[in-house]
């Protein structure tokens, strides 16, 4: 009894290190820094897709044509590489989203070797707790991080980072958790952890999801202020009305607009108080740049940050017919650290490494994506649409400020569907069943 307690726990722990893993993508000191975690927990679930799950079912419609999709990509980015004459490995990672499509099939599958539930009692909202708590895991790591400094020396040695002024110098006064749970990465996971928490608190609001949402509110904006994005996109779904229509949008933006509006009157008449909090504060490294925005307010009555400012100086377009077509082939500047053009903007990083044909593919798989995760559950409730639905928004907002990508989340909730059995779709059919 107690060797089957004991080994229980150990997968368990084993599933949450992997997952740890999945969604950090961390990289190590013995590689170059674009291999990483997520590659090779990729190369892994595509052996076990291969030997284990299509010997017990044929593979589905919607499994098929999103790894066309997915390998698709590629077509834009040789294109690219063949007339530029460039192979940028950044951009090849940063796109070519393959193997995080069978790096999340690795994550689910043994999320379901571990919690082995019948199909016909599986519910979604188990998976959606267990990316919180993956989330809540990355930041618990972060903070140990900042607090005990040999802690963090040591996961730098592992990553590489020990020599790295630029991030030894940002870890010593934000949040710098484990490879992308940091700088904008992790505001952007931090942002899907409000919208998967507000997925609970809009059914019913509790002390633990309260708790939980301040967590990772008050720590996202410790790591990064693009947590206050999701804060907002959050504020939205809460009140967003369960059957849609023009007129409950209109009240839905009414009731979100009178909050903040509640919010800001009560900040302004309260001002006295908290300008002296927030000025006194910034004496503190820390809270001077987790405050920036309001320490700016009160100082020169402008919301704004370095941050938003130079901003404003990324929105760079291309020159020439070639580069809007297929774009340079550049995803990073030359020496693979600094920005192609100097532009961190989302949209136009795609623009100059594939160019237009390059960004519609990208988006067409995304939007595939989104819609083929809906349809693979007739019984889908509208809340858990509209999760969806909202963290597709946030990608569409975030890519105005960086890069970002969530198919690695929403590939964690195609593949519970999937593996739960919940699929009703016809399957293409294979050479050898059984």
């Amino acid at each position: 009894m107690f060797m089957r307690v004991n080994l229980t726990i150990l997968k368990k722990i084993f599933l949450y290190i992997i997952s740890v893993l999945y969604l950090s993508d961390m990289p190590y000191y013995f590689l170059p820094d674009n291999i990483r975690s997520r590659l090779f927990l990729g190369i892994l679930g595509v052996l076990i897709f291969f030997t284990h799950y299509t010997h017990k079912f044929k593979i589905s419609k919607p499994i098929y044509y999103n790894i066309l999709l997915l390998l698709a990509l590629l077509f834009p980015f040789l294109i690219t590489v063949i007339v530029n004459t460039i192979i940028d490995s950044w951009g090849f990672r940063a796109i070519l989203n393959i193997f995080v499509f069978f790096a999340a099939f690795l994550v689910i599958f043994f999320f379901k070797k571990r919690f082995k539930s019948k199909d016909s009692s599986f519910n979604i909202d188990e998976i959606v707790k267990f990316v919180i708590n993956i989330i809540l895991i990355n930041i618990f790591i972060a903070i140990v991080m900042f607090f005990h400094t040999p802690f963090k020396d040591f996961i730098f040695s592992i990553q590489g980072y020990s020599n790295n002024e630029a991030l030894n110098y940002f870890s010593s006064f934000r949040l710098f958790g484990i490879g992308n749970f940091s700088l904008f990465p992790s505001g952007v996971f931090c942002s899907v952890g409000l919208i998967l928490t507000t997925y609970f608190l809009k059914r019913k609001i509790t002390f633990k999801w309260s708790i939980i949402y301040l967590i990772i509110l008050i720590s996202g904006i410790f790591f990064a202020r693009t947590t206050l994005i999701g804060f907002f996109i959050s504020i939205i779904f809460f009140f967003f009305p369960e059957k849609f229509s023009f007129i409950a949008v209109v009240k839905t933006f009414k009731k979100v607009l009178l909050l903040f509006l509640v919010l800001f009157v009560i900040f302004v008449l309260s001002g006295d108080f908290f300008k002296k909090i927030i000025i006194e504060s910034s004496d503190n490294k820390m809270q001077k740049h987790a405050l920036e925005l309001f320490v700016k307010f009160f100082v020169s009555n402008k919301f704004e940050t370095e941050s938003t400012n130079d901003l404003k100086t990324m929105y760079v377009y291309p020159d020439n017919l070639k580069t809007w077509i297929i774009g340079d082939g550049r995803f990073s500047a030359e020496d693979g650290i600094h920005y192609y053009k100097g532009t961190d903007v989302g949209y136009l990083r795609i623009l100059f490494f594939m160019g237009l044909i390059g960004i519609s593919v990208f988006f067409f798989q995304k939007i595939y994506l989104f819609f083929s995760t809906i349809k693979l559950d007739k019984s889908i409730s509208l809340d858990f649409k509209q999760l969806l639905f909202f963290l597709f928004i946030l990608m569409i907002v975030l890519n105005f400020k960086g890069f970002v990508d969530l198919d690695v989340i929403i590939f964690l909730f195609f593949w519970a569907f999937i593996l739960y059995g919940r699929e009703k779709k016809h399957t293409i059919r294979r050479g050898a069943s059984s």
